[in-house]
């Protein structure tokens, strides 16, 4: 006959000790889900309201937007808003657009930190530009909020065409376009890249495909922007850190850098240094971009290719620029037309 041991007053108390703990333990995670519900939803609430605030707001002035359609989403862990399709109008008046859709989110431990996407086509209209329909493969946005002007801020697009509303013509493909700013105290650092950017020629034919990246600080560009936006460039000074152009397989090359400045009548005045590869071949490039110059321009870019040492480089040349006219050296070349 097998002899039963009896249990040990011990663990018949550690029984229901433990299922205690367990039933608080559920109880206390239900607390933080219907908490974490609760505050999310409030939080959804509160987006939207001021969503369609900074939308009225920014329409009794001069500008326009709207969101049509709009959409919070992303529970639990995202909070995002959706827009189908999205319009604005400058305070200026001067651009207008609209985009299929907007759909942005920020991560809830790290509120400033704002991603967006846009939806092709960007249908825009500008009484400086004819209307186009800008399309794209894919476009992302991001941006750390501050005051007045974001922290950051990064556009992202791949494989971006530039085509005329009226006709259906290409005016441009870009492989990639990248813009970045980030703010440096009063200043504002800008960073362009554009790669494999092609466009249609008269005649048929079509620009070797070209690469730019573009290293730009702006001075006083945050309390500039903050006040008037970019209606008008003029006024703007600051620096070029690095502006490189690279055209077809990369023989033709074009470095600038220094400082530039924008006078009340939109003529840029500078002093830059300049670096060439192929000097002969880039006048080529710029005397098919404008014809009505390219004497001038192939003959100053040939004199240019005597610089050139064994490599095919020309050392840094200096170039003045006053009221929009670039001399090298002894040689004027077409004036720059005057920025907006």
């Amino acid at each position: 006959m097998t002899r039963r041991l009896a249990p040990h007053p011990d663990d018949q108390k550690s029984r229901p000790r433990s299922g205690r703990m367990v039933l608080a333990l559920g109880i206390a995670l239900l607390i933080v889900f219907v908490a974490w519900t609760a505050g999310w939803f409030y939080m959804a609430s509160r987006l939207e309201s001021q969503m369609r605030q900074a939308i009225a707001q920014f329409s009794e002035g001069s500008g326009e937007a709207s969101c049509a359609q709009m959409d919070v989403w992303g529970y639990p862990f995202q909070l995002g808003v959706s827009c189908e399709p999205v319009t604005f109008l400058t305070d200026d008046r001067q651009y207008a657009g609209k985009a299929k859709a907007f759909h942005s989110s920020v991560q809830l431990n790290d509120p400033n930190r704002i991603a967006g996407e846009v939806e092709a086509p960007l249908q825009l209209e500008s009484s400086r530009f004819p209307p186009l329909s800008v399309g794209w493969d894919h476009m992302s946005l991001s941006t750390r909020y501050a005051e007045p002007l974001p922290e950051t801020l990064s556009i992202d697009g791949r494989n971006v065409t530039f085509v005329l509303q009226e006709n259906g013509s290409l005016l441009a493909e870009v492989g990639r376009l990248l813009v970045k700013t980030k703010v440096d105290q009063s200043d504002l650092d800008i960073t362009l890249r554009l790669a494999d950017m092609t466009s249609p020629m008269t005649g048929g034919e079509g620009l070797p495909p070209l690469s730019l990246e573009a290293d730009v600080s702006l001075t006083d560009g945050v309390p500039i922007l903050a006040q008037n936006g970019l209606a008008s460039m003029r006024g703007l000074s600051g620096r070029l850190d690095q502006v490189h152009l690279r055209a077809g397989s990369g023989d033709a090359q074009l470095w600038i850098s220094g400082d530039y400045e924008v006078d009340s009548d939109g003529l840029i005045d500078g002093d830059i240094k300049i670096k060439l590869q192929s000097p002969e071949e880039i006048g080529d490039l710029l005397a098919e971009l404008v014809p009505a110059e390219a004497d001038a321009i192939r003959g100053a870019f040939d004199a240019l290719d005597n610089f050139a040492v064994n490599d095919g480089r020309t050392p840094s040349i200096p170039v003045k620029v006053e009221n929009g006219v670039p001399s090298i050296l002894f040689i004027k070349l077409p004036a720059i037309p005057p920025l907006p």
